[in-house]
């Protein structure tokens, strides 16, 4: 272990002493970590989101997470869907109310704009909003010249009762509507066909109007309906904005998945946004587009939150299926 951490610190010395010897003041990139919010003692998951102009997109990115120790117990770094995509490893080690990563690889494989990490806090009792630093971020281009990466740290806000919070995991783009066996294993709300609410969660809907372009296909984006026929639907629930309202009552994490459709083909383009129903704070926003094959969007989820869907492009926003699983 201490071998391990001295090659790790090692690792990021040298890159940083590369970046400070070879940076590029052209364009900037942008290192955000998002807020949430955590009840005393609680949980709660970050978004650290990478966003870079067209053809400045780093191949590697560093960063440090600075904390006060008196308020978090302690901290977790996991590499996000835009790092795994682009076939990158996190190395961290931590310091006193430091947090140190990075992520790289050995291709020169561009990582794109997107979440590439969750940052995981335990928050300490009594804690009542808490700033996370995020400093020292640093990226390097295929050439081996530095990226000016400007970082922006977030805040955790507490409180007293059950903290909820929402992880997002990443799209399914090749299940389509087949369903059944992997999504909705503890239930389901599927558009105009039929529901099935966990014993663990009350869901509702506002602001939708249930629609249906097709009854009866065996085309295979479709979803399959719940009566277990082969019969498949296209339906979906539409508005330009809408609201799903979901309170998981057990105190435990639990996966939601949206199933996206654009059936018609409408080039239609969206934003879902995951909100702390009591402080209004959001959680994570995500936008998805190019979703005519059908594709599943998920998230760990707890507590009492508001699923915020509105339209960007297209004729409404869409969601033909909501899934709960453990």
């Amino acid at each position: 272990m201490k071998n391990s951490l001295r090659n790790n610190i090692g690792v990021l010395l040298l890159v940083a002493f590369s970046l400070a010897g070879h940076v590029s003041f052209g364009q900037t990139d942008s290192l955000t970590l998002s807020s949430g919010s955590a009840a005393s003692n609680g949980t709660v998951s970050l978004n650290l989101n990478l966003a870079s102009p067209t053809g400045n997109e780093p191949v590697d990115v560093q960063w440090t997470l600075t904390y006060p120790q008196s308020s978090v117990n302690a901290i977790s770094v996991t590499a996000g869907p835009a790092a795994t995509a682009a076939g990158k490893a996190l190395n961290c080690f931590a310091g006193s109310g430091t947090y140190t990563c990075l992520l790289s690889g050995l291709s020169t494989t561009i990582i794109a704009n997107g979440t590439v990490a969750f940052v995981g806090l335990t928050m300490a009792g009594g804690t009542t909003a808490t700033s996370i630093g995020l400093n020292n971020s640093e990226g390097s281009s295929a050439s081996g010249n530095g990226i000016v990466v400007l970082p922006g740290g977030g805040v955790v806000t507490g409180g007293s009762g059950s903290a909820s919070s929402a992880l997002y995991r990443g799209l399914d783009t090749t299940t389509q509507g087949t369903w059944t066996g992997k999504y909705g294993n503890d239930g389901y709300l599927i558009a105009n066909d039929g529901n099935k609410t966990p014993a663990y969660a009350a869901v509702g809907l506002a602001g939708d109007t249930p629609y249906t372009w097709c009854t009866s296909t065996s085309d295979p984006r479709a979803l399959q309906v719940s009566s277990g026929s082969s019969s498949r639907i296209a339906s979906t629930y539409y508005s330009s904005g809408f609201t799903i309202n979901v309170n998981l009552t057990d105190g435990n994490t639990h996966r939601i998945a949206l199933y996206l459709f654009d059936w018609d083909m409408d080039l239609r383009s969206e934003t879902i946004s995951i909100v702390d129903a009591a402080s209004n704070t959001v959680l994570n926003t995500e936008k998805f587009s190019s979703f005519s094959n059908g594709q599943y969007a998920a998230w760990n989820v707890q507590g009492h939150v508001l699923i915020q869907v509105k339209l960007i492009t297209g004729a409404n926003a869409v969601v033909s299926g909501i899934f709960f699983d453990p």
